[in-house]
């Protein structure tokens, strides 16, 4: 299985502190920033994520984009021309997943699929020669304050050991929800890597935050 990998989730980064809180998650030894671009129909809210890849560029961080767009072959090429280096496209929105995920490796990028917590987990083996990620949505995706949620895990297992036969060493990373009280439990489900928001930054010390989740997942 891959080293577990920690990604902080800008949606929930404090905009005005943005520029002091990458400097910290710097110096913690974080690698990949999490992005999300939401356009208001798949899910009910908007953001800026496309002016957060541009910003970015360039900046050293892996920038792993999570479209939860209604139509993701329409924002594909934009977030590949803005600097993004993975991008993720949901299940859901995609009737044709094995297209999308081929044309972001087109463009050089990593292709990851996600996949919303009530959405079960279909056969991927049409698609394992074309993913290089697996994204486990562990809250619901319409409400920004959802809790986790364990029934989760299952579909973690449930990916894991497809994975284990498929697509031996694919990352499969839990999204949403995830904190230094639940990380252990997704952690032996089979997630080799989290996207933290909520729980990273609501406190003022983003490195202190990085190594208490570190000591939690025994790593």
């Amino acid at each position: 299985m891959p080293a577990f990998e920690i990604a902080p989730s800008l949606v929930s980064a404090p905009l005005l502190s943005l520029s002091d809180s990458l400097a910290q998650l710097r110096s913690a030894g974080v690698q990949k920033l999490h992005i999300d671009i939401e356009d208001g129909h798949f899910v009910p809210v908007m953001n800026l994520g496309t002016r957060f890849i541009e910003e970015l560029r360039g900046s050293g961080f892996f920038l792993d984009v999570h479209l939860m767009v209604s139509n993701p072959e329409e924002i594909i090429p934009l977030a590949a021309r803005l600097g993004a280096d993975a991008i993720s496209v949901h299940l859901e929105a995609s009737l044709y997943p094995r297209r999308h995920l081929s044309a972001i490796r087109s463009l050089g990028l990593q292709a990851g699929l996600a996949v919303n917590p009530k959405t079960p987990l279909p056969d991927l083996d049409y698609l394992a020669d074309r993913l290089d990620s697996l994204l486990v949505l562990t809250t619901e995706p319409e409400d920004p304050h959802s809790p986790f949620i364990p029934a989760t895990l299952n579909k973690i297992r449930q990916a894991r050991q497809w994975a284990a036969q498929a697509a031996p060493g694919l990352p499969i990373t839990a999204d949403g929800g995830v904190s230094a009280d639940n990380l252990s439990a997704v952690l032996v489900a089979g997630a080799s890597g989290v996207v933290v928001g909520r729980a990273l930054f609501a406190g003022a010390d983003l490195q202190r935050s990085i190594e208490q989740l570190r000591k939690a997942a025994g790593s």
